[in-house]
């Protein structure tokens, strides 16, 4: 499990299934306290992407979370 946001070794280890039921907790339906920072998402992105094609669609799931985040960076820059 990671313990840590800096922590990716849990996404480099296991197969898609068990991948993508810890990627579906820490992006979508953790507790608040577990609410990942956008570096920590970004690294989780590289990451998986890393790991092949297979976890492409984990890939695009990082990306979306990604998205209305990058908006609200914008927001805030402005």
């Amino acid at each position: 499990m990671i313990t840590a946001q800096d922590d990716d070794s849990a996404l480099r280890e296991g197969d898609y299934d068990e991948t993508a039921a810890l990627l579906d907790l820490l992006l979508w339906s953790g507790p608040t306290s577990m609410i990942p920072t956008r570096d920590a998402v970004m690294k989780w992105q590289a990451t998986l992407a890393d790991r092949g094609p297979e976890f492409a669609s984990l890939v695009t799931e990082c990306g979306e979370w990604l998205k209305p985040n990058e908006r609200a960076k914008r927001k805030s820059d402005a």
